[in-house]
Parts: C-alpha cells; structure tokens; sequence
C-alpha cells in the first residue's frame, strides 16, 4: 500500500467540529473572547459568518479541532470582564 495510505492513530483522531453556544453575552462576540472559549474545546478552525457579523445573537458558532478519542466539552465555564462566572 502506498505511504500516503498509512495513518497514524493520532492523525484520525484529530476531526473538525462546530461548537453552539447559546446565550453567549454580547461582550463576549470578540473574536479574541471566542477563540479562549474555543480553545477550551480544542483547536479553533474558524467562526461562522453569522457569528462574526453578529447578524444572528441568540447563539455563536465556532468550529474547534478536537481528539475523537477523548470526552466531548459538553460545557465551559468562564469569567465575564465585570467577574461573573458564565456557564
């Protein structure tokens, strides 16, 4: 079989994912603020178009990079900038 064929176990572990997060305070739409948000699901790929334009507020969109082989984030926690604690 030819080299290209041969995967490693970590290479299709590795798959892309969008993430929903709803209610998410509109402080929180930066896109620096989303890619800590997405960084605690995995690798941040990109935001969906709604979401950066902000054309669609009841939920963002982000798609993270994550090991198939561990535990899905079902949630995260995190700290608004007047330092309440969000789920």
């Amino acid at each position: 079989m030819p080299d290209y064929f041969e995967f490693k176990e970590e290479d299709i572990n590795l798959m892309p994912v969008w993430a929903t997060l709803p209610s998410l305070p509109l402080e929180c739409w930066h896109p620096n603020a989303l890619r800590k948000i997405g960084s605690r699901l995995g690798m941040l790929i990109a935001m969906d178009s709604l979401t950066i334009k902000m054309e669609r507020v009841s939920y963002a969109r982000i798609s993270v990079e994550v090991d198939a082989s561990k535990p899905l984030v079902d949630q995260v926690d995190f700290m608004l900038p007047n330092g309440v604690m969000r789920t």
